[in-house]
C-alpha cells in the first residue's frame, strides 16, 4: 500500500486596498444636501480605516528612525556638527539656485525671446 502525503501550503490572500477616495468635491456636494453628514462619510470609509490601522506601524517606524538619528555620532564633536550644518545650508542654497536656473532656462519667459516666426525649435 502506497500512501501519499500532500502538504498544502497556505498562502495569505492578497491585501485589499480601497480605490474609493473621498474627494473635496464630494464633501462640498454633501454640504449642499440638507441632513447629510460629510464627517460620517470620511470616518466610515474603508480607505480611512486602512489609513488609521496603518498609523501604529508608522509611529513605531518613526520612533525607530528618531532613535537611530539620536545614535548618529558626528566626528569632531560640536565643530563637526557646525560643519555639517554649514554644509547643509550651502547645499540647500545650491538646490534653490538650481531650481531658479531651471525655471529661467526652461521656463516660457526665457524661451520666448528665441521664438521667431519660421524658426524651428
Amino acid at each position: 500500500m502506497h500512501t501519499h502525503t500532500h502538504t498544502h501550503k497556505t498562502t495569505e490572500p492578497d491585501k485589499l486596498y480601497s480605490s474609493y477616495h473621498v474627494s473635496y468635491n464630494m464633501l462640498l456636494n454633501m454640504l449642499r444636501v440638507q441632513g447629510a453628514n460629510p464627517e460620517f462619510l470620511v470616518r466610515s470609509s474603508f480607505h480611512q480605516y486602512q489609513q488609521e490601522s496603518a498609523a501604529p506601524a508608522l509611529e513605531k517606524e518613526a520612533a525607530e528612525l528618531e532613535e537611530a538619528a539620536r545614535e548618529v555620532v558626528i566626528e569632531g564633536g560640536k565643530e563637526g556638527e557646525a560643519e555639517v550644518a554649514e554644509y547643509y545650508a550651502w547645499n540647500s542654497q545650491l538646490e534653490g539656485i538650481k531650481k531658479e536656473m531651471k525655471k529661467f532656462t526652461q521656463g516660457p519667459e526665457g524661451v520666448l525671446s528665441f521664438l521667431k516666426k519660421g524658426r524651428l525649435v
